[in-house]
């Protein structure tokens, strides 16, 4: 994650902070996360009333081990060994689906592999025709796909975009995900007034937010595909959109709620640094088609553009 806000220990059922316990989780992820990324942890520990004094603090919120290098270890080694564990388990499940599987490929000088029943739209593909079709990652966001017709190129981000936006808008699609530990969102001035004034709005595209005054919002429920989504950045994002100018009465709560959707589909969608394999991309194409516009990203922006036999022809002066 970006920031520490999922970061929780218990000592004997109680909810405390230790900077030591903290080093040790950190310590025993070097070299699985990046520098500047945090893990999320919770940790419960049961220890000896005796070796451990809760009276450091009014609010008992911090402790003192009597053994501070003991329980250090013991928390790196456990952190340590249920990694190393986690990760053995993943590579094991990696290798039996390369067998099975479409790999992801970083540049198009290794993606030759075919993306076997992808369909498109008459327009593009004619799905009794094709049954193997090859897809090519060229750079940034972008995947051709040829066929007898000609080229066509697919800015899977953007085609992502669309897909979520227009499930975000259609309730009963989407999940909702109640969190586990609700979060506090601290906003500034501007930013706080118009999520309260909107909370309605947010709900209704499954956030449930609620005051928890001066300045500071509750987070208890998020859609599922943003459940690991950092909520201060988050909120932040959906009061940049909630502050620009809207029409009045029913047709203001309806381009609020499309604003919202927009900026939330940019948030779950495909990264330029994320190539999806073979899979995916057929996924990815099957749920776009059935999409009220799959042509358009809800910016506006294509989301695939089909060059023809002839245009391509024409381009080598054929």
């Amino acid at each position: 994650r970006n920031n520490r806000n999922n970061q929780f220990l218990f000592i004997n059922k109680r909810p405390v902070k230790d900077q030591s316990i903290n080093y040790a989780v950190y310590k025993a992820y070097e070299g699985l996360i990046p520098k500047d990324k945090h893990p999320v942890f919770l940790l419960f520990m049961e220890i000896d009333p005796s070796d451990v004094d809760f009276n450091v603090h009014p609010a008992k919120r911090e402790v003192r081990f009597k053994d501070k290098t003991g329980v250090f270890n013991f928390v790196y080694q456990a952190a340590k060994g249920a990694l190393k564990v986690e990760n053995e388990l993943m590579e094991a499940w990696s290798n039996e689906r390369v067998m099975e599987d479409f790999p992801q490929y970083p540049d198009i000088s290794t993606f030759p592999q075919s993306v076997h029943g992808i369909s498109e739209s008459t327009s593009l593909y004619d799905d009794s025709t094709f049954a193997h079709i090859q897809a090519f990652y060229l750079g940034d966001t972008l995947v051709a796909i040829p066929d007898k017709n000609g080229l066509t190129i697919i800015d899977y981000h953007a085609a992502h975009e669309r897909i979520n936006y227009e499930r975000i808008l259609k309730k009963g699609q989407g999940v909702k995900i109640n969190l586990l530990f609700p979060q506090q969102v601290r906003l500034q001035g501007s930013e706080y007034r118009v999520i309260i004034d909107n909370l309605k709005v947010l709900n209704d595209i499954g956030i449930d937010a609620e005051d928890f005054g001066h300045g500071t919002i509750v987070v208890r429920s998020l859609p599922d595909f943003l459940k690991d989504d950092d909520a201060n950045s988050l909120m932040s994002d959906m009061a940049d959109s909630l502050s620009s100018e809207f029409p009045k009465g029913m047709e203001a709560l309806n381009s609020k709620k499309k604003a919202l959707a927009a900026r939330l589909a940019c948030h779950s969608s495909i990264r330029g640094k994320e190539v999806p394999d073979g899979m995916r991309i057929e996924r990815l194409l099957k749920d776009l088609n059935e999409m009220e516009d799959p042509e358009h990203c809800p910016h506006g922006r294509p989301t695939r553009i089909l060059m023809s036999i002839n245009e391509l022809r024409k381009m080598f002066k054929k």
